[in-house]
């Protein structure tokens, strides 16, 4: 069926010279000069004209056409003559400086001429001198004079322009003068009388020149200023304002959308005061940074050296924010197992594309015998026809069957040849992924920063001050996905939407941003408050006592069950659900097992006060079954034994968290030291341990084993067997020193001793 179709539709080719001579017959158009003629013999001017503005070049050689160009210049002049002489007269008439009230009448006429004279310059042959009206030669002269006259005299109009209106000079003025350069190169002409204005007509001027596009940003800047100007001078009289007024001026400058840079006649301090000893113990746990957007004179010092006496001198007002907390809780929103897939490798498989490709093959060398047996044919019946009229005129129509047949020929091995050449180059094979099922983790994490202070606001025109407490909040959520395979084809998806833990460090770790204005938001005194007199000595001994305050809260937060061993020791929670012990050899690097965190790279950790973190792990040593984990935290390093002597039969206690319960001590004795295979590398070299009759149960491996406050091993594995009790053992000190100073050579200051 195909075939034939094919053979029918190149034995139409025959229709092909009827089409083509129908083609021919429609070829034909009338000439631009032919246009022309028959626009202007039906008084089509504007028509006309249009034609010679499109075919100029054309009509340069055609002197003939010149009778009929005339023609259409007289009339199209004739219809726009009375228009162009009435707007020379107007202009004539019109004398400028002019009064404002006149400026609304000139820009309409300014307007109008414009247009006329646009319209008039639309028509291609009335810009050519041979064919212009000289009155609109005239008018377009007479328009540039008074428009000149007009921009000349704009600086005078600009000073004696009514600003506070309800209109702008710009949209007042008759002609377009650009807002921005004009209005910086006159500003100081205007500022005696910006000075004097009220809060009112500032508020409308800039409403009328708005910034960037009208005030440059040092003139905004003064018009600010000058706006809290008057907005001090008109409620306290001329007399110098209070910390209140003071913080309305600016707050009001602010909500109209002013940014004043400063007060003219007054001094005003913003001091943030921090202990520096607050951070070395994690009371304070984050940066903060001040951002200066009120006109405060910003100052940052140490609690531990600062004298309120040598702050209160020079300023009119002190705001002072002593920083007493800034603590971080990350709390575990959820916590999901997603199933997914990863490819795991291909298989090879036919390829459908070749296999379509090798039956079209064979198709089309089917067509090529069926097409080949039609010419064939054809070409005997054109051989066997007469040479009487009736025979000619069967064998032309032969002759063109059999010049089809040839063709369809042609076209047939033309694409059997091109089909084979795609098949050469398609792959009979292609390869399918495969995939396998697994599982990972989706863990959801608050992180709540919250910032607790104190302000002082002291001022020294009143001499007063008051005092209150604030507690700023931030917090921000974080989606953290744990062993998610790099081959997941869903990976970019499952991606969408979360964090790495980098991110989430970078977040803590990021300094709250403090506006000034934000700060004197929340520090504001009520009116119910009561103001006491400034006594500097008296607020340095509150900040001492509010300090001292805070570091009694934060020895009180500790369990009353409390070792100082338990400082260094932390919970060890794989994403996979299993549970270890570890302890920190840095401040921000712990040690663990290396079954305890074994398939995962990040870990959650949860230290002796609550505070769950995570780490990255940063190397392992599969024989002596360790890791090393980079931690957010910060956490106290222990001390490992500094002595070669140990002594069957001393005192041991292994510090951990079996089964569950957290931060336990279970006691027992060195019972010996030797020398056995790795439970993970057997095959490697053997490796030390301590056996301890101490409890050693899941939970304990990677904790620490002490010898006093000093760590002489790791735990690591217990025996169990029915007939056998009190077996356990600990990687020895001297093993675990080898393994933490090879990984940590680059910080050797820090490496334990």
């Amino acid at each position: 069926m195909v075939t034939e179709n094919r053979l029918q539709r190149l034995r139409n080719i025959a229709g092909f010279p009827a089409l083509l001579i129908a083609l021919l017959l429609l070829q034909g158009c009338t000439s631009p000069e032919g246009q022309l003629k028959s626009f202007v013999e039906k008084r089509e001017f504007e028509q006309a004209a249009r034609v010679y503005s499109e075919n100029k070049e054309y009509f340069k050689h055609r002197p003939k056409s010149r009778a009929y160009l005339n023609i259409v210049a007289e009339n199209l002049n004739k219809s726009y003559e009375p228009a162009l002489q009435a707007s020379v007269s107007k202009l004539n008439n019109m004398f400028w400086p002019a009064d404002q009230a006149k400026w609304s009448e000139v820009k309409s006429e300014f307007c109008r001429v414009s247009e006329l004279v646009k319209r008039y310059n639309a028509h291609g042959i009335l810009q050519e001198k041979d064919f212009r009206s000289p009155i609109s030669d005239s008018l377009q002269a007479i328009f540039s004079e008074k428009m000149s006259q007009v921009r000349q005299a704009a600086k005078d109009a600009f000073l004696n322009f009514n600003h506070f209106g309800n209109e702008s000079f710009f949209d007042a003025y008759p002609v377009s003068i650009e807002p921005l350069s004009f209005t910086s190169n006159h500003f100081e002409y205007l500022r005696p009388t910006l000075a004097s204005a009220n809060t009112q007509q500032i508020e409308q001027f800039i409403r009328l020149y708005p910034a960037i596009t009208v005030l440059t940003h040092e003139n905004f800047e003064t018009l600010s200023n000058l706006y809290v100007e008057a907005y001090l001078r008109e409620r306290t009289n001329h007399n110098r304002p209070d910390f209140e007024t003071v913080m309305d001026s600016l707050q009001t400058a602010k909500r109209c959308g002013f940014k004043p840079s400063k007060i003219a006649g007054l001094s005003i301090g913003f001091v943030k005061i921090e202990n520096k000893n607050f951070i070395k113990h994690g009371i304070i746990e984050f940066p903060t940074e001040l951002e200066a957007d009120l006109p405060f004179e910003v100052i940052e010092v140490d609690s531990n050296s600062t004298n309120m006496k040598n702050l209160g001198g020079h300023f009119d007002h002190l705001l002072v924010f002593h920083v007493l907390e800034a603590t971080i809780q990350r709390e575990l929103t959820g916590k999901e197992k997603v199933p997914s897939q990863f490819q795991s490798g291909t298989v090879a498989i036919p390829n459908p594309d070749y296999e379509v490709l090798k039956l079209k093959v064979s198709q089309l060398q089917d067509d090529l015998r069926q097409a080949q047996y039609e010419y064939n044919l054809s070409q005997l019946k054109a051989q066997s026809h007469t040479t009487d009229y009736g025979g000619a005129m069967a064998s032309f129509g032969a002759a063109l069957g059999s010049l089809g047949a040839s063709l369809q020929v042609r076209a047939i091995r033309t694409e059997l040849n091109n089909t084979i050449q795609q098949l050469q180059v398609v792959p009979p094979y292609i390869e399918k992924p495969v995939y396998r099922d697994y599982e990972f983790s989706r863990v959801g994490i608050k992180v709540a920063k919250t910032l607790t202070a104190r302000c002082y606001i002291l001022d020294f025109i009143t001499n007063t001050y008051s005092t209150k407490g604030v507690s700023l909040p931030e917090e921000n959520n974080f989606n953290i996905l744990y062993e998610l395979h790099e081959n997941d084809p869903s990976r970019n998806v499952f991606l969408q939407n979360t964090a790495s833990e980098g991110q989430l460090e970078e977040w803590e770790k990021a300094p709250a941003v403090l506006k000034t204005s934000n700060v004197v938001n929340n520090c504001k005194a009520n009116d119910s408050e009561i103001k006491k007199p400034i006594c500097l000595e008296a607020i340095q001994t509150e900040m001492i006592d509010n300090e001292s305050s805070i570091i009694e809260k934060y020895k009180a937060s500790r369990p009353a069950l409390y070792d100082p061993r338990f400082e260094s020791v932390v919970v060890v929670l794989n994403p996979k659900g299993s549970l270890g012990s570890g302890f920190f050899v840095k401040p921000d690097v712990v040690l663990t097992s290396f079954h305890v965190i074994e398939g995962v790279k990040y870990v959650e950790m949860k230290t002796y006060d609550g505070e769950n973190t995570f780490g990255r792990v940063m190397c392992s040593d599969i024989r002596l079954d360790l890791a090393l984990i980079k931690v957010q935290a910060r956490g106290k390093p222990v001390r490992f034994h500094a002595l070669t002597q140990l002594n069957s039969g001393d005192t041991v206690e292994a510090v951990g968290h079996p089964s569950g319960l957290e931060f336990s001590i279970t006691r027992g004795v060195i019972s010996a030291i030797r020398k056995l295979p790795s439970r993970y590398a057997p095959d490697a070299d053997e490796v030390l341990f301590i056996q301890t009759d101490a409890a050693l149960n899941p939970g304990n491996s990677g904790g620490p084993l002490f010898l006093g406050d000093e760590v002489i091993a790791v735990n690591t594995q217990k025996l169990v067997k029915t007939e056998v009790e009190g077996l356990g053992f600990a990687i020895h000190y001297s093993e675990v020193l080898r393994f933490v100073n090879q990984n940590l050579i680059n910080n050797s200051e820090n490496v334990p001793r």
